[in-house]
């Protein structure tokens, strides 16, 4: 790649951005993103590190409900690889409402949603025969397979998501809630 400068608006953006990304602690995101920094803190002097930790002492970030992701990161990672690359995957879940895990197969991943501190995977299940969110908290094991599956033509996880309860998305039409 060639030479990036950043200006120091665009560094401290970047600074404050990162603690959006705590919760993948361990992904390949998160690594990217600590090895991303530090070189960027190798490329500004002393002055300008003290304004960006100045201005970040200036920013909290609550994190009400947060969840951990780091036991979980290798998991990520491949569902983030089966979203990139379209590989049909089995996953082992535990919904709120079944007392065992169940094996479901032929997923095709689409997406990976952050709502309210916890990160979802949006995917068709072949076994519902339908597009179902999943938590990833629940899910305990992902296996990415060689095949891959069509790419779905008009699936944008923000035009899906638009209508929805928060991250869950009903069948018909939309209903005004008081």
């Amino acid at each position: 790649l060639t030479q990036l400068r950043f200006t120091l608006e665009e560094a401290a953006a970047l600074y404050l951005g990162r603690q959006f990304l705590e919760p993948l602690a361990g992904t390949l995101f998160h690594t990217g993103a600590r090895s991303a920094f530090q070189k960027i803190r190798a490329t500004l002097g002393d002055a300008a590190l003290s304004h960006l930790e100045k201005l970040a002492s200036s920013f909290y970030h609550a994190r009400q409900g947060w969840t951990d992701y780091s036991p979980k990161a290798r998991l990520i990672d491949d569902l983030a690889i089966a979203i990139e690359e379209r590989r049909l995957s089995v996953i082992t879940y535990q919904s709120l409402r079944s007392t065992e895990p169940v094996t479901l197969y032929d997923v095709h991943p689409y997406a990976l949603v952050f709502h309210r501190s916890a990160l979802y995977l949006i995917a068709y299940s072949q076994d519902h025969d339908q597009i179902r969110t999943f938590k990833v908290d629940r899910i305990s094991a992902a296996e990415i397979h060689g095949l891959q599956f069509p790419a779905p033509k008009d699936f944008n996880p923000q035009q899906y998501l638009e209508h929805s309860f928060g991250i869950f998305h009903g069948q018909g039409e939309p209903v005004t809630v008081r």
